[in-house]
């Protein structure tokens, strides 16, 4: 083999692991689900605005990594937010109780209607 043959196929084999320990250490992620929907007589504009500010206490939190907020046409909120390890987002959820700004926009929300999970990620997929 000539010294570029072998310097390409020491890239692709860097390349390769990398993705492996990155795909590892996601593996060890935590998923807070939480599915809700607002109160009766908010505006979903509104009441997703307010939701949308809460971005500004996670986004602070040690372990945090990404969030996802969806709806659909009968007023379903799911918030989808990415940590680090469930340690985190016990700290973060205790700390978001304490927070005035965020109990104001979790007063908008119809407690009934809170469903919450935390999950690891078992399998990860994405395309290229």
């Amino acid at each position: 083999m000539n010294k570029k043959t072998i310097l390409l196929l020491s890239i692709v084999i860097i390349g390769i692991s990398c993705t492996k320990k990155e795909k590892q250490k996601m593996m060890n992620y935590t998923i807070e689900l939480v599915k809700f929907k607002s109160k009766k007589g908010i505006d979903p504009s509104t009441f997703t605005s307010a939701l949308i500010t809460l971005d500004h206490f996670i986004k602070e939190q040690p372990g945090f990594i990404a969030r996802e907020l969806s709806s659909d046409k009968n007023g379903l909120y799911v918030d989808y937010i990415k940590w680090v390890d469930l340690k985190s987002a016990n700290i973060a959820a205790k700390k978001i109780m304490k927070s005035e700004k965020c109990m104001q926009v979790f007063a908008l929300i119809d407690e009934k209607s809170i469903q919450m999970s935390h999950t690891r990620i078992s399998h990860f997929f994405q395309r290229n």
